[in-house]
């Protein structure tokens, strides 16, 4: 089976993959490109939760995610593949 590469705007998609992964979501301090906001970032169950990172909530972080208008890139699998954690976040305005 090979995997694809899907880009989506879609909320509910975007928060199916990263929970079916036992992503969280957080926003990295030290990491700061506009007007004092820190940048978003999913983190998996296997990595420490570093100092400069603060956990966010879903809403917050859709929220920071269309302010900034992101695009969540990641690869599409099979159903029972939840090991792959391939995913970035592009401009979906192509810039």
């Amino acid at each position: 089976m090979t995997n694809d590469i899907e880009q989506t705007i879609d909320h509910s998609r975007i928060r199916k993959w990263i929970e079916s992964r036992n992503g969280r979501l957080v926003r990295i301090e030290n990491r700061t490109p506009v007007e004092g906001k820190g940048v978003i970032q999913v983190i998996f169950s296997d990595t420490l939760l570093e100092e400069q990172y603060v956990q966010v909530s879903w809403e917050e972080f859709f929220t920071r995610f269309d302010q900034a208008h992101l695009a969540f890139v990641y690869e599409r699998c099979g159903a029972e593949d939840v090991t792959n954690r391939f995913y970035k976040f592009v401009n979906r305005n192509g810039e």
